[in-house]
């Protein structure tokens, strides 16, 4: 079950890199000097195309073992690429997840220093009102004293 989780959230998370590209792509090319380099590298790779289209037909097995040499190369890298985007985004979770469990730990002993501090404050105005009848007492006791000595 976790391991199905797991592999959703990381597709998401890919999902997101991926739709994230191409939304900062497409806002690159809201700038004209941006647009005028893409059109440019275009017809860099349009040279490019035609080159190994000619090579293609002259040459097809070399230019077809080339062609696989570099994409097996090309999907090396991106799996690193990819490994090592999971690897960092896995480190910050890990990392946020201690710093939630830390922060629930604080508010757990901050709520329960609250409690304790509430319960304080209703023992020491317990107190308060025992001493003022204590005093209350003894003053009228004292009056009475007063009275006796008066007679």
């Amino acid at each position: 079950m976790q391991a199905t989780q797991e592999k959703q959230e990381k597709s998401l998370f890919l999902k997101g890199v991926t739709i994230g590209a191409v939304v900062g792509g497409t806002a690159t090319l809201l700038n004209k000097d941006t647009r005028q380099k893409v059109k440019q590298n275009l017809s860099s790779v349009k040279g490019t195309v035609s080159k190994t289209t000619s090579n293609v037909k002259e040459n097809p097995r070399e230019t077809k073992d080339d062609l696989m040499t570099k994409a097996k190369n090309a999907a090396g890298v991106l799996k690193e690429a990819v490994d090592s985007v999971q690897k960092i985004y896995d480190k910050a979770n890990d990392e946020i997840v201690d710093d939630v469990k830390e922060v629930k730990k604080d508010s757990e002993m901050a709520v329960q220093s609250v409690k304790e501090i509430k319960q304080d404050s209703k023992d020491a105005l317990n107190t308060v009102n025992e001493t003022k009848q204590d005093l209350k007492s003894a003053g009228s006791k004292a009056k009475q004293a007063k009275d006796e000595l008066a007679k």
